[in-house]
């Protein structure tokens, strides 16, 4: 049974005109060498072959064509016009890469070529220079000098856009590098030794084209490991133009961002065996190692200062070789380890600053610290720096300046960053302790705090710092004011901060405005919340909100201003209960609000002291009602009894001789615990009486 061939690879644009390009230039160099470069046959043999050249870049600028052993037969590498380097022999049709690949890489081995690479640069004519240069007769298996002397044929003919590599060019340390990156050894050395033949350049300009001759060299190494080959044998491409430092020095300039921390990481694994075997090497790779990870650039790719503080953590790295920002940290690391080993000391000789210019450093020093014992979760320790450097300038005098400014510190920067993320995002014991951190830093720490109100979706972080903010005094309180009033809370967030209010007991004329604003608000919850915190602030002062809420549509709402009544102890409030009750029957929301406006009667009995009148003649007519004989008149809606022992007792508070009498009526027709509750009723109406 005969199997299918697999189907080839879907052709592109790009990799078609690349084959077409190919073949047409293999073609060109084995027919012009038949003939004079004037000929008709030649000047053919090229004919449309520039443009099509021209037509490979986008963006790549090279085109190399490489040599590679495969066992017992050579191959030829593409490299340049495509993402990925490719075989020549996957580029084109089977039928022609069986005739031309073997034909250009017998053509490039003839010349002793492992690589032949042509810039964009070209002109069309130096184009057309260079196929005749290349195909002339005798330009083949050439001694050194030989090919010294055709590589000066190139020059003269005006051709400089191109890069050769011979067998002899070829790195042969005894070192075990890929393939891939000896050739880019090899050429780099190569090309930056012929920098001089070939350009009559001044110093500054020399320097620019090395440069330039670096990055075309790596522009297509796009591999970590072949990266790092290259860099930790840099030295096997030194020249006399060029120094090992030097060439390190343009590696890490032209190492793409996104592959220097892979390309460090592979050159580590290659120095750390290194440096136990061979001293002398190590120190080398361990210089192009560094180069490449200090190399100033503009923002450091991701993991890069992580990677270099593991190598000073290692001892491999010293600290003045750190770069500025990691430095700091380690110094401020340093400092810290040092603060936390004698506190005392240091706090004391804070304490003896007598003068502003000896304590405004050491204050400065301190507070310092105080990112670094963030981070590490040592938040009673920053307490103490801040409130004793607060203390200070409280105490006013010549130190009073210069700690307010160290306080000041805290408010900017990294500082203020580190501490607003832990108040953010560390747990409620944190912000315990933050709180009075902040309540020093004083107002400049005020906007980090509302910002936190604004940004923050966690109940309790807002909660937090609402607290904080209320505690720094009218300011503060204002601040939180300011935020109700701006109309970027949803609702929840209103509710907590109303409630904040109310648990500090915020009172302030401007606070006592708000919360009756937001007892009106559309939301149930934030009406129950400032009618609560009214209460805690007010109290029986705002009797008429909490009797105006008892009518509120939503029940949560009802309950809350019943609560409010009976905190408060409201006078009026027993009478509108009472009123309430009477309607019970019928109303449907109120039926369910029963059970909570019986037991707000005693409460509010005894807040409105003795009454008599119309209330205590319905408190009387309800028990009676609900009483065995009467049973027959309201069989449908009886009290239960947590009503009856609630009515029970309201009589007993605010109940006159009227009450006294209808109590001592009922007695004989009740049955425990009816019984229990009305001679507790009347023995406190007697002991009023007396």
């Amino acid at each position: 049974m005969k199997t299918s061939p697999a189907p080839a690879a879907a052709a592109s644009p790009d990799k078609d005109a690349l084959a077409e390009f190919i073949l047409s230039f293999a073609q060109a160099l084995l027919r012009a060498g038949y003939y004079f470069p004037e000929h008709p046959q030649a000047q053919r043999a090229k004919e449309g072959l520039y443009q099509r050249f021209r037509n490979l870049f986008h963006g790549r600028n090279e085109l190399t064509l490489m040599v590679q052993a495969l066992g017992e037969t050579t191959g030829v590498l593409v490299e340049g016009a495509l993402p990925e380097p490719q075989k020549l022999t996957a580029l084109m049709p089977a039928g022609m890469a069986d005739v031309y690949a073997p034909r250009l890489a017998h053509f490039l081995e003839r010349h002793d070529l492992v690589s032949l690479t042509l810039n964009e640069g070209m002109a069309e004519d130096e184009f057309s220079r260079f196929i005749d240069v290349m195909s002339e007769p005798g330009s083949e298996g050439l001694d050194a000098k030989g090919k010294e002397r055709f590589l000066a044929r190139l020059q003269e003919s005006g051709v400089g856009h191109f890069s050769l590599v011979f067998k002899e060019d070829v790195v042969t340390a005894d070192r075990k590098l890929p393939w891939r990156a000896q050739l880019a050894i090899s050429r780099l050395r190569k090309d930056l030794t012929h920098v001089p033949i070939f350009h009559d350049l001044d110093e500054a300009g020399l320097r620019a084209l090395r440069r330039e001759i670096l990055h075309d060299v790596l522009r297509p190494v796009a591999r970590a490991d072949l990266l790092a080959a290259i860099l930790m044998n840099s030295d096997l491409a030194e020249t006399h133009e060029a120094s090992a430092a030097e060439i390190e020095e343009e590696l890490a300039h032209s190492v793409p961002d996104p592959l220097v921390l892979p390309t460090a990481r592979a050159a580590l694994q290659v120095y750390l065996p290194a440096a136990e075997v061979e001293p002398e090497a190590a120190a080398r790779q361990r210089r192009a190692l560094l180069t490449l990870l200090l190399h100033p650039r503009s923002k450091d790719p991701p993991g890069v200062l992580e990677l270099v503080r593991d190598l000073y953590d290692r001892g491999l790295v010293e600290l003045e070789q750190l770069p500025a920002a990691l430095k700091a940290q380690v110094t401020l690391e340093r400092d810290t380890d040092r603060f936390l080993s004698d506190r005392e000391a240091a706090l004391k000789a804070l304490e003896q600053a007598a003068t502003g210019a000896d304590y405004a450093p050491r204050a400065d020093a301190l507070v310092r610290l105080v990112p670094e014992l963030v981070r590490r979760g040592l938040l009673d320790e920053v307490l103490v720096i801040v409130t004793t450097v607060r203390g200070h300038a409280a105490l006013g005098g010549e130190r009073a300046p210069a700690a307010e400014q160290a306080l000041a510190r805290l408010a900017i920067g990294e500082p203020a960053a580190v501490l607003k993320d832990r108040f953010v995002n560390g747990k409620k014991e944190d912000r315990l302790t933050l709180g009075p951190v902040y309540q020093a830093i004083g107002e400049r720490g005020r906007p980090h705090l509302v910002s936190i109100l604004e940004e923050s979706q966690d109940a309790w972080v807002r909660k937090n710092a609402a607290e904080v903010l209320l505690r720094m005094g009218p300011e503060g309180t204002q601040a939180v004011l300011a935020e109700l009033a701006g109309g970027r809370l949803p609702p929840d967030a209103i509710a907590e901060l109303v409630m904040v209010l109310g648990e500090l007991r915020a009172d302030a004329p401007e606070v006592r405005k708000a919360l009756s604003q937001h007892a009106q608000h559309r939301e149930p919850r934030v009406r129950q919340e400032a009618a609560w915190a009214l209460c805690r602030i007010a109290g029986a002062a705002e009797e008429p909100l909490f009797l105006r809420l008892l009518d509120d549509p939503a029940p949560e709402v009802r309950q809350r201003a019943l609560r409010c009544l009976r905190t408060a102890r409201c006078a009026g409030g027993l009478a509108r209960v009472v009123d309430m009750l009477e309607r019970v029957e019928g109303h449907p929301a109120l039926e369910a609000f029963e059970p909570q406006l019986y037991a707000a009667l005693p409460e509010l009995a005894e807040a409105s002291g003795g009454q008599g009148g119309h209330v205590e003649a319905l408190l009387i007519e309800r028990l009676r009602d609900s009483a065995p004989h009467g049973l027959l008149r309201r069989a449908r809606h009886p009290l239960t009894d947590d009503a009856f022992a609630a009515v029970c007792d309201a009589l007993g508070f605010a109940g006159t001789p009227a009450a006294l009498e209808a109590l001592k009526d009922l007695t004989g027709h009740l049955k425990e615990p009816a019984r229990q509750h009305v001679a507790r009723a009347i023995e406190r109406l007697e002991a009023r009486r007396h």
